[in-house]
């Protein structure tokens, strides 16, 4: 009898060894994408130890910026990529998707004004000045960035900044320069507008 409570601690050994493998392996593989970011604008990746998850804090543009990792269990998974930067702007803008508020029992819909993408895709959003969206320059890039994060979770732009988080399944393949680069580039974009353009 004894053996197989042996076999059997030895088996939860092995599988708990397995997943510490898999969880190191890809938070190494992010660390090593965030690096790329350092190469290009400086600042540090950093990492408490070698099973938690990197982050990135540097400056892009003057801006201050940091990428770090957050997750939650639903059906399954999901990790989201959370981004903020320090642009502070006068108009309050909130832009989410319905599932996500829904998700998060957030303020009520009915003060959300609704938006599609060029694919169909709804998002809900909230600003405290809708004169600046009349501004065919501040509406394209509105567009462009609904149209290019169809992942997104939720974007706040504020007295307290830009923060922005979308959900991804894939976040080795996520984190990489070529994805991520773009799209700080567009909130850097979309931010910079916000803070600029009264109207």
């Amino acid at each position: 009898m004894l053996i197989y409570v042996i076999i059997f601690l030895l088996l939860i050994l092995l599988i708990w060894g397995i997943l510490i493998y898999v969880r190191k392996s890809l938070w190494d593989t992010v660390h090593r994408n965030l690096l790329d970011l350092e190469d290009a604008y400086g600042g540090h990746v950093l990492r408490r130890s070698f099973l938690n998850r990197p982050y990135y804090h540097g400056q892009i543009k003057g801006v201050n910026i940091t990428i770090n990792f957050s997750s939650e269990k639903r059906e399954e998974r999901v990790t989201y990529i959370d981004v903020s930067l320090t642009i502070k702007t006068k108009i309050n803008l909130t832009l989410s998707t319905r599932e996500w508020l829904q998700a998060h029992g957030s303020e009520s819909q009915r003060e959300f004004e609704e938006v599609q993408n060029s694919s169909g895709k709804t998002f809900l959003f909230k600003i405290s000045n809708p004169k600046w969206l009349a501004n065919p320059k501040h509406k394209a890039v509105f567009d462009r960035l609904i149209d290019e994060m169809e992942d997104l979770a939720y974007l706040f732009v504020g007295k307290t900044g830009l923060i922005c988080e979308w959900q991804t399944q894939e976040v080795a393949n996520h984190t990489r320069f070529e994805h991520l680069d773009p799209r700080i580039k567009l909130l850097l974009d979309f931010g910079e507008q916000l803070k600029n353009g009264k109207k």
